[in-house]
């Protein structure tokens, strides 16, 4: 059965001034490895119907994960209901109507129907890499096949196919670590022994690890570590949820020039290195918005109903079920290889990449995080030891101001499109035994 067919029984069903219905269904497979063998391979399969009805101001939401026509038709009518008893909202909106949409590729066929088989000789390629220099590996490689639709009861009706895939990789020595993934919509783009050989190289680099005292340092970070970053620019700044209940730190500077002219952000949803869409969950069309242009933040995001809130124009951000959101954020490149980027460096630390990252203060996108896989002390220009890993608590409105190059090449990492930065100055507020 369509997901169309499905969505049209639900809209059948619920009864209301504003009604729409999205269906979604996914499926992922995932060869997953430690110690250098595969241990885990999976395949899963999900759907979820998400109907929404709108009565006199007041809105009903009802899901079910169950295609059978029973459950379609139950969780209308459960929306219908929800809506009856729920409290009018006196803000009034519209929901898109049919629309001209932009054409993108044809999902790749080789990643959609990636083996077992195919996956573990990925996997088998970077073993081979390790073993040179005993090193052991852990990872994963997945595709995923995804397709939605929207229909609603004014005229729209779109139904979308993408597909996605993911190579990572941790390489590991008695005291070291290195990392390296990618994300893309073919997994013939993704090069494995290239990144093998990445992860390997800063793992054996890293062996032997030194302490260094907290501080401020000059740093060069990997494009790993640069998407960590935006990633929490973007989630705490470019939702126009956010700034309808004033904690936007976008809002609160819009115009204003408080980032590096060196940083450009754009959510582009038809870059040829991420997965490409023509609408979002609403069905309202999708195109490029400006972010952040030379360090002024210029747009945020906006979905039918914050769009009406705030007379702005609606930018085709809506996610079903979160606020309005940018979800194919990508940083634009600069000319300057990561090489001489550190060459460049007096004395400074080399960033691999963060985890355990959590936001402190929104309004300044300040941070905590700790370093992993892969810190490295540079010297006169080149990386002279690898470094025990270190805590940073630090503001990346103020890190991201003092942004001194931007590297020339771009890494899908988890669906951020970044480069590598060299950066004036990072806090490293403590250190670890490790």
């Amino acid at each position: 059965m369509k997901l169309t067919d499905v969505a049209k029984k639900a809209l059948s069903v619920a009864n209301g001034d504003k009604v729409d219905v999205i269906v979604t269904k996914s499926e992922e497979a995932l060869t997953r490895f430690a110690n250098s063998y595969i241990h885990q391979n999976v395949k899963q399969t999900n759907g979820m119907v998400r109907v929404r009805v709108i009565k006199d101001g007041k809105t009903g939401i009802a899901l079910t994960n169950s295609f059978d026509e029973e459950s379609v038709i139950d969780c209308a009518k459960k929306a219908n209901e929800l809506a009856d008893l729920a409290v009018k909202d006196p803000q009034e909106f519209e929901l898109p109507g049919k629309s001209e949409y932009k054409s993108i590729p044809v999902p790749d066929e080789a990643t959609k129907k990636l083996s077992p088989d195919q996956r573990a000789d990925i996997v088998a390629k970077m073993v081979s890499i390790a073993d040179k220099d005993n090193l052991k590996i852990a990872g994963q490689v997945s595709n995923s096949c995804d397709n939605f639709c929207v229909v609603n009861n004014n005229g729209v009706e779109i139904e979308h196919e993408e597909v996605s895939s993911k190579v990572s990789i941790t390489a590991m020595s008695e005291d070291s670590s290195g990392q390296a993934d990618m994300t893309a919509p073919r997994i013939g783009d993704i090069n494995a022994e290239k990144l093998a050989t990445e992860a390997c190289g800063r793992a054996v680099q890293g062996r032997n690890p030194i302490s260094i005292d907290p501080g401020d340092y000059e740093v060069v970070m990997l494009p790993y570590a640069t998407a960590e970053f935006l990633r929490y620019m973007i989630y705490t700044g470019f939702s126009a949820e956010s700034a309808d209940s004033k904690r936007s730190w976008v809002d609160q500077n819009m115009g204003k020039k408080v980032l590096s002219d060196k940083l450009t952000l754009i959510d582009d949803p038809f870059h040829p290195m991420g997965t490409q869409s023509f609408a979002d969950a609403e069905g309202y069309p999708k195109d490029s918005l400006m972010l952040v242009e030379n360090g002024i933040p210029k747009n945020i995001a906006f979905n039918s109903y914050f769009a009406a809130k705030m007379g702005k124009k609606n930018t085709g951000h809506a996610t079903g079920g979160w606020g309005p959101m940018p979800i194919n954020v990508t940083m634009s490149p600069g000319k300057t290889s990561v090489f001489d980027m550190i060459k460049s460096v007096k004395k400074g630390i080399l960033i691999s990449r963060f985890w355990y990252t959590n936001i402190m203060d929104p309004m300044t996108v300040q941070l905590t995080t700790m370093t992993r896989d892969g810190l490295f002390l540079i010297e006169d220009g080149k990386v002279t030891k690898g470094l025990k890993n270190m805590r940073i608590t630090d503001k990346v409105l103020r890190v991201y101001d003092g942004i001194i190059d931007v590297g020339d090449e771009l890494i899908n990492t988890d669906g951020i499109i970044a480069p590598a930065v060299h950066l004036k100055s990072l806090n490293f507020s403590g250190s670890t035994k490790y």
